[in-house]
């Protein structure tokens, strides 16, 4: 057994986990009295006073980083030109893996795995922009990040169990350190929860997860110490009994030791980044985020009149509000030459704010041409038009919001990349449309 714990880092290259890494890369650099020029903006003595005894050595470390596809250039920038040097100098192992598929089943892809780390794989493999495309959705702004836990979490739950089976006969202790701040308590919670979950089946491994809570966080850490076992042990740096560092204190270290302002890390097309002076500037600075989200949002908006990236405003009418122009003939290039299809999109909801969708194509071809397919279906049909943020919907049956189940009915035209399918099966779902039809009836005889 080694007399040192073996850390894991999962490093989200924002903020709070780009902190961690740096700091204890230049407490150990003070360490060692290694040569750090070019390394950081000031010399080392004017950074001393951030030096902090990790209590484990580089060879120790192992910095995992899982990548959705769509980062904001700035981040990988930043990482690649301030971070990478330290681990190459440091030999500090980095792994870079990204989700091969829709499914954990289709296997988790190693981008790379290396002491000597140049640049990050910004496009990943299996990127979450094309199976939102391909499925018509944007991400949800309610509830749980769910993009983050399948592309993120889950993907690097795998490699660590991968990496914990390959040592199963060297039964040391393994850290790992997540960077949350000192006031996120609730993802210090669902981390915990998703963590248990996912290795309930598994043979007991010994774990030490470290997480980058900042130190205004206490509550969630001491919940999130409660899911703490034999083989597996929270570790949370940033807390107010160790570090005491709120993101701004993050934010502050990071730029007196490099000289550039750290943003957050999160996909192009995240809903949770709010439309603040940070996300404006970006949004301006990247021409081709502000292009990709129009595209899912206006898939999604095709699907679903309520498909909006934000709760209270879509992105489109929050460019406008911003006055950002940038991006949006791309979108609209993009969106005349695609194909396009013919769609029936029907939803059953069991109780409100939640339904089973089936979409299906009814003819593919251009534009116009679906357009008069559409002109000549409500021709042909007893229904009603509506029409929301730009997009033409043919109702043929519209839901009761006081009655459930429910159900609604509509066509509409949309790139033909959306795909048509339904869980279960059609026959399923159609099995269960009828059932309402007669369940309706029989409440008026």
């Amino acid at each position: 057994m080694r007399s040192h714990p073996h850390v894991i880092l999962s490093w989200g290259l924002g903020t709070e986990s780009s902190a961690i890494l740096a700091r204890w890369c230049l407490s150990w650099i003070l360490q060692h009295k290694l040569p750090a020029q070019g390394l950081f903006a000031h010399p080392l003595t004017k950074l001393a006073r951030f030096a902090v005894d990790p209590g484990f050595q580089p060879e120790h470390l192992t910095v995992i980083t899982a990548q959705l596809g769509s980062e904001h250039d700035d981040t990988t920038e930043h990482c690649e030109r301030w971070l990478f040097p330290l681990l190459r100098l440091l030999k500090i192992r980095f792994l870079e893996v990204a989700k091969a598929g829709p499914t954990l089943g289709d296997g988790v892809i190693v981008l790379q795995d290396t002491t000597n780390p140049i640049q990050l794989h910004q496009g990943g493999a299996y990127r979450l922009f094309d199976e939102l495309k391909t499925a018509g959705v944007l991400p949800s702004f309610a509830g749980d990040h769910l993009c983050a836990l399948k592309h993120k979490a889950a993907v690097i739950e795998e490699i660590i169990a991968y990496l914990c089976d390959r040592e199963r006969a060297k039964p040391e202790r393994i850290h790992r350190i997540i960077g949350y701040n000192r006031d996120e308590t609730t993802r210090i919670q669902k981390s915990e929860a998703a963590f248990a979950s996912h290795n309930q089946t598994r043979k007991p491994q010994y774990y030490r997860l470290t997480f980058g809570y900042n130190a205004e966080e206490e509550r969630r850490i001491a919940k999130a110490k409660l899911y703490d076992v034999a083989y597996r042990e929270g570790h949370y740096p940033l807390q107010a009994s160790q570090w005491n560092w709120s993101r701004q204190d993050c934010v502050t270290f990071l730029e007196e030791t490099f000289g550039v302002t750290w943003q957050r890390s999160c996909c192009v097309f995240c809903p949770f980044a709010k439309p603040d002076e940070e996300r404006i500037a970006r949004l301006r600075r990247y021409p081709q985020a502000v292009a990709e989200t129009l595209i899912l949002e206006h898939g999604a908006l095709c699907m679903n009149p309520r498909g909006t990236l934000y709760r209270n405003e879509s992105f489109w009418e929050m460019l406008d509000r911003n006055g950002i122009s940038d991006g949006i003939a791309e979108y609209k290039q993009i969106i005349a030459a695609a194909p396009q299809a013919l769609f029936r999109v029907r939803r059953i909801y069991s109780t409100k704010g939640k339904a089973d969708r089936c979409t299906e194509h009814l003819a593919t071809g251009s534009q116009e041409a679906m357009k008069r397919a559409l002109e000549y279906l409500a021709n042909q049909i007893k229904a009603e038009w509506k029409e929301a943020r730009g997009v033409r919907y043919l109702y043929e049956t519209t839901r009761d919001e006081k009655i459930y189940p429910t159900r609604e009915c509509f066509y509409v035209v949309a790139p033909a990349w959306i795909a048509a399918k339904t869980r279960h099966g059609l026959a399923s779902f159609n099995q269960r449309w009828e059932a309402i039809d007669r369940a309706q009836l029989k409440m008026f005889v």
